[in-house]
């Protein structure tokens, strides 16, 4: 899954036009409303609402896909992640779970008069969170 992600990752510097993709696409081809209107099979007003409804973020991947058609264009869609890697991001959010855990189990010690040093806490978060990355803890997504 990394392999396919990584692919969108040089789109993570694409900047989405204001008007949104179809007006952009559209005036730029110079192509009118009632033009792309008629290459999909509807009104004109029909394509208005379709630009409309990309740039409140409310259209459909469906609406979309038919527009790129009407187009010539294929619809690529995907996630690209904050981390380098599918990977990166299951270790960093284990170490952030793990981090949560041993931080309220240490509170507790401390209370208790048992607290622990600092890196004795640090190969805690390490260790837990090598378990949750190594089993694929559900728990790292509550």
């Amino acid at each position: 899954m990394s392999n396919k992600l990584g692919v969108f990752k040089a789109l993570n510097e694409v900047v989405i036009p204001h008007e949104g993709w179809i007006r952009a696409i559209r005036e730029s081809l110079n192509m009118t409303l009632q033009q792309l209107a008629n290459r999909l099979g509807v009104s004109k007003e029909a394509v208005r609402r379709l630009e409309q409804r990309e740039q409140e973020e409310a259209i459909t991947l469906e609406s979309l896909r038919k527009v790129g058609q009407a187009l010539d264009m294929k619809l690529v869609y995907g996630f690209i992640t904050m981390d380098d890697s599918l990977e990166d991001y299951v270790n960093r959010r284990a170490r952030e779970v793990a981090r949560e855990i041993i931080e309220r189990t240490h509170r507790q010690m401390i209370l208790e008069g048992q607290q622990v040093d600092y890196d004795a806490l640090q190969k805690a978060v390490e260790s837990s969170a090598e378990v949750m990355v190594n089993d694929v803890d559900r728990q790292l997504w509550t």
